[in-house]
Protein backbone atom coordinates (compact mmCIF):
# COMPACT_ATOMS: atom_id res chain seq x y z
CA UNK A 1 0.00 0.00 0.00
CA UNK A 2 1.14 3.64 -0.83
CA UNK A 3 0.81 5.90 2.23
CA UNK A 4 0.38 9.23 0.28
CA UNK A 5 -2.75 7.64 -1.44
CA UNK A 6 -6.35 7.85 0.43
CA UNK A 7 -9.13 6.54 -2.31
CA UNK A 8 -8.19 4.21 -5.01
CA UNK A 9 -11.38 3.67 -7.78
CA UNK A 10 -11.89 0.58 -9.22
CA UNK A 11 -13.45 1.18 -12.77
CA UNK A 12 -14.10 -2.06 -14.87
CA UNK A 13 -15.04 -1.29 -18.63
CA UNK A 14 -15.80 -2.67 -21.70
CA UNK A 15 -16.18 -0.46 -24.77
CA UNK A 16 -17.43 2.69 -22.82
CA UNK A 17 -15.04 5.22 -24.57
CA UNK A 18 -17.82 7.96 -25.01
CA UNK A 19 -18.58 7.60 -21.29
CA UNK A 20 -15.48 7.83 -19.95
CA UNK A 21 -14.92 10.73 -21.61
CA UNK A 22 -17.13 12.68 -19.23
CA UNK A 23 -16.90 10.34 -16.29
CA UNK A 24 -13.43 10.45 -15.49
CA UNK A 25 -13.31 14.35 -15.76
CA UNK A 26 -16.90 14.10 -12.61
CA UNK A 27 -15.24 11.25 -11.16
CA UNK A 28 -11.76 13.61 -11.07
CA UNK A 29 -13.70 16.78 -9.37
CA UNK A 30 -15.21 14.97 -6.99
CA UNK A 31 -12.50 13.50 -6.09
CA UNK A 32 -10.32 16.56 -5.79
CA UNK A 33 -13.05 17.92 -2.91
CA UNK A 34 -11.93 15.67 -0.74
CA UNK A 35 -8.87 17.13 0.00
CA UNK A 36 -7.54 13.43 -0.04
CA UNK A 37 -4.69 11.95 -2.27
CA UNK A 38 -6.20 9.67 -4.76
CA UNK A 39 -5.79 7.51 -7.70
CA UNK A 40 -8.15 6.68 -10.66
CA UNK A 41 -7.89 3.25 -11.74
CA UNK A 42 -9.31 2.27 -15.29
CA UNK A 43 -9.90 -1.49 -15.89
CA UNK A 44 -9.83 -1.64 -19.74
CA UNK A 45 -10.66 -4.98 -21.43
CA UNK A 46 -10.11 -4.81 -24.94
CA UNK A 47 -13.15 -4.16 -26.89
CA UNK A 48 -14.10 -2.32 -30.20
CA UNK A 49 -14.69 1.24 -29.55
CA UNK A 50 -12.55 4.24 -28.99
CA UNK A 51 -11.44 3.77 -25.33
CA UNK A 52 -7.84 3.09 -25.93
CA UNK A 53 -7.63 6.63 -27.56
CA UNK A 54 -9.72 8.02 -25.41
CA UNK A 55 -7.92 6.86 -22.24
CA UNK A 56 -4.78 8.31 -23.92
CA UNK A 57 -5.86 11.76 -23.82
CA UNK A 58 -7.40 11.59 -20.67
CA UNK A 59 -4.08 10.40 -19.18
CA UNK A 60 -2.28 13.77 -20.31
CA UNK A 61 -5.09 15.44 -18.50
CA UNK A 62 -5.37 14.02 -15.39
CA UNK A 63 -2.14 12.22 -13.72
CA UNK A 64 -4.15 10.22 -10.83
CA UNK A 65 -5.50 8.34 -13.97
CA UNK A 66 -3.86 4.94 -14.33
CA UNK A 67 -5.36 2.65 -17.26
CA UNK A 68 -4.49 -0.93 -17.37
CA UNK A 69 -5.34 -2.86 -20.46
CA UNK A 70 -6.33 -6.28 -19.96
CA UNK A 71 -5.20 -8.52 -22.87
CA UNK A 72 -6.46 -11.89 -20.77
CA UNK A 73 -9.07 -13.47 -18.62
CA UNK A 74 -11.80 -10.38 -20.15
CA UNK A 75 -15.08 -9.58 -17.36
CA UNK A 76 -15.57 -7.46 -14.51
CA UNK A 77 -14.86 -9.92 -12.16
CA UNK A 78 -11.48 -10.84 -13.27
CA UNK A 79 -11.09 -6.92 -13.69
CA UNK A 80 -11.80 -5.90 -10.17
CA UNK A 81 -9.62 -8.59 -8.92
CA UNK A 82 -6.79 -7.08 -10.80
CA UNK A 83 -7.90 -3.81 -9.70
CA UNK A 84 -8.00 -4.48 -6.10
CA UNK A 85 -4.25 -6.26 -6.44
CA UNK A 86 -3.29 -3.38 -7.93
CA UNK A 87 -5.09 -0.84 -5.57
CA UNK A 88 -2.98 1.72 -3.28
CA UNK A 89 -5.64 3.57 -1.10
CA UNK A 90 -6.66 2.93 2.32
CA UNK A 91 -10.54 3.39 1.03
CA UNK A 92 -11.22 1.46 -2.20
CA UNK A 93 -14.44 2.49 -4.28
CA UNK A 94 -16.09 0.71 -6.91
CA UNK A 95 -18.09 1.97 -9.82
CA UNK A 96 -19.68 1.27 -13.27
CA UNK A 97 -17.91 3.11 -16.11
CA UNK A 98 -20.90 4.16 -18.42
CA UNK A 99 -22.31 7.11 -16.20
CA UNK A 100 -25.08 5.01 -14.39
CA UNK A 101 -23.32 6.00 -11.22
CA UNK A 102 -22.92 9.65 -10.50
CA UNK A 103 -19.56 10.49 -8.92
CA UNK A 104 -21.52 13.15 -6.78
CA UNK A 105 -22.79 10.47 -4.49
CA UNK A 106 -19.15 9.01 -3.52
CA UNK A 107 -18.84 11.77 -0.60
CA UNK A 108 -22.75 10.71 0.98
CA UNK A 109 -21.46 7.26 0.50
CA UNK A 110 -17.67 7.97 2.21
CA UNK A 111 -19.50 9.62 4.80
CA UNK A 112 -21.07 5.87 5.98
CA UNK A 113 -17.75 4.56 6.54
CA UNK A 114 -18.26 6.49 10.29
CA UNK A 115 -20.76 3.60 11.54
CA UNK A 116 -19.69 0.91 9.03
CA UNK A 117 -16.44 -0.79 6.69
CA UNK A 118 -18.39 -1.16 3.50
CA UNK A 119 -21.02 1.38 2.18
CA UNK A 120 -23.09 0.30 -0.57
CA UNK A 121 -24.98 2.11 -3.13
CA UNK A 122 -28.70 1.41 -3.10
CA UNK A 123 -31.88 2.02 -5.02
CA UNK A 124 -33.80 -0.47 -3.37
CA UNK A 125 -33.90 1.54 0.23
CA UNK A 126 -35.72 4.72 0.60
CA UNK A 127 -34.72 7.96 -1.69
CA UNK A 128 -33.02 5.55 -3.86
CA UNK A 129 -34.37 5.57 -7.51
CA UNK A 130 -33.62 3.46 -10.33
CA UNK A 131 -34.64 3.98 -14.20
CA UNK A 132 -34.72 0.84 -15.72
CA UNK A 133 -37.06 -0.90 -17.92
CA UNK A 134 -39.88 -2.74 -15.52
CA UNK A 135 -39.03 -6.40 -16.48
CA UNK A 136 -35.81 -5.56 -15.55
CA UNK A 137 -36.71 -4.05 -12.55
CA UNK A 138 -39.18 -6.47 -11.03
CA UNK A 139 -36.59 -9.76 -11.71
CA UNK A 140 -33.52 -7.52 -10.08
CA UNK A 141 -35.74 -6.57 -6.90
CA UNK A 142 -36.58 -10.38 -6.91
CA UNK A 143 -33.03 -11.49 -6.89
CA UNK A 144 -31.44 -9.14 -4.60
CA UNK A 145 -34.51 -10.62 -2.19
CA UNK A 146 -33.52 -13.86 -2.57
CA UNK A 147 -29.61 -12.88 -1.81
CA UNK A 148 -30.88 -11.00 1.21
CA UNK A 149 -33.27 -14.37 2.44
CA UNK A 150 -30.59 -16.86 1.32
CA UNK A 151 -27.33 -15.15 2.71
CA UNK A 152 -28.32 -13.34 5.54
CA UNK A 153 -26.58 -9.97 3.72
CA UNK A 154 -28.06 -7.02 5.47
CA UNK A 155 -28.74 -5.25 2.47
CA UNK A 156 -31.18 -4.75 -0.50
CA UNK A 157 -29.21 -4.04 -3.44
CA UNK A 158 -26.16 -6.83 -3.50
CA UNK A 159 -26.03 -6.77 -7.05
CA UNK A 160 -24.99 -2.87 -7.23
CA UNK A 161 -20.99 -2.34 -8.05
CA UNK A 162 -21.24 1.45 -6.40
CA UNK A 163 -19.53 1.00 -3.19
CA UNK A 164 -16.85 2.16 -0.99
CA UNK A 165 -15.23 0.11 1.60
CA UNK A 166 -11.89 -0.21 3.61
CA UNK A 167 -9.34 -2.05 2.32
CA UNK A 168 -8.82 -4.28 5.13
CA UNK A 169 -12.16 -6.17 3.68
CA UNK A 170 -10.02 -6.99 0.27
CA UNK A 171 -6.59 -7.88 2.36
CA UNK A 172 -9.64 -10.32 4.38
CA UNK A 173 -11.95 -12.35 2.32
CA UNK A 174 -10.84 -14.64 -0.91
CA UNK A 175 -12.59 -13.65 -4.06
CA UNK A 176 -12.63 -16.22 -7.10
CA UNK A 177 -15.62 -14.64 -8.90
CA UNK A 178 -14.13 -14.13 -12.70
CA UNK A 179 -17.69 -12.33 -13.88
CA UNK A 180 -20.48 -10.70 -13.07
CA UNK A 181 -21.11 -12.89 -10.08
CA UNK A 182 -18.12 -11.25 -8.19
CA UNK A 183 -20.74 -8.21 -7.47
CA UNK A 184 -22.83 -10.28 -4.82
CA UNK A 185 -19.72 -11.77 -3.60
CA UNK A 186 -18.08 -9.39 -2.38
CA UNK A 187 -20.78 -8.40 0.12
CA UNK A 188 -21.23 -12.10 1.05
CA UNK A 189 -18.15 -12.24 1.76
CA UNK A 190 -17.38 -9.16 3.56
CA UNK A 191 -20.77 -9.95 5.70
CA UNK A 192 -19.63 -13.53 6.62
CA UNK A 193 -16.06 -11.98 7.65
CA UNK A 194 -17.96 -10.19 9.98
CA UNK A 195 -17.42 -6.67 9.02
CA UNK A 196 -19.81 -4.13 9.46
CA UNK A 197 -22.43 -3.05 6.19
CA UNK A 198 -24.49 -0.54 5.47
CA UNK A 199 -26.36 0.95 2.56
CA UNK A 200 -26.96 4.49 1.25
CA UNK A 201 -29.77 5.61 -1.10
CA UNK A 202 -28.37 6.72 -4.64
CA UNK A 203 -29.97 7.16 -8.12
CA UNK A 204 -29.41 5.13 -10.62
CA UNK A 205 -28.98 6.70 -14.24
CA UNK A 206 -29.61 5.19 -17.48
CA UNK A 207 -26.48 5.07 -19.46
CA UNK A 208 -24.93 7.33 -21.26
CA UNK A 209 -23.62 5.75 -24.67
CA UNK A 210 -23.08 2.38 -26.05
CA UNK A 211 -24.82 -0.53 -25.50
CA UNK A 212 -26.48 -2.19 -22.00
CA UNK A 213 -23.86 -5.11 -20.60
CA UNK A 214 -27.05 -6.74 -18.77
CA UNK A 215 -27.79 -9.84 -20.59
CA UNK A 216 -28.83 -13.83 -19.41
CA UNK A 217 -25.76 -14.57 -18.91
CA UNK A 218 -24.99 -11.81 -16.27
CA UNK A 219 -27.69 -12.91 -14.30
CA UNK A 220 -27.02 -16.91 -15.04
CA UNK A 221 -23.92 -16.20 -13.60
CA UNK A 222 -25.52 -14.28 -10.51
CA UNK A 223 -27.91 -17.46 -9.81
CA UNK A 224 -25.15 -19.56 -9.59
CA UNK A 225 -22.46 -17.74 -7.64
CA UNK A 226 -25.85 -17.48 -5.19
CA UNK A 227 -26.25 -21.07 -5.28
CA UNK A 228 -22.51 -21.68 -4.55
CA UNK A 229 -22.92 -19.82 -1.40
CA UNK A 230 -25.95 -21.52 -0.11
CA UNK A 231 -24.68 -24.18 -0.45
CA UNK A 232 -21.49 -23.38 1.69
CA UNK A 233 -23.96 -21.89 4.51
Amino acid sequence: MNASIFYSVCIPVLNEGGNLAVLVPKLDDVLKSTAKPYEILILNDRGTDNSEIVLENLKKEFSDLHVIDRNSNPGPGYALREGFKRAQGEIIITMDGDLSHDPSDIPYLLEGLHEADMVCGSRYIKGGEGRLGWVRQIFSKIFNWLVQQCTGVPIQHATSNFRVFRRKIIETIVLDGGQFGIFIEIPIQTYRAGFPMTERPIHYCVRGTGRSHSSPRQWLDYVKTLFKYCARR
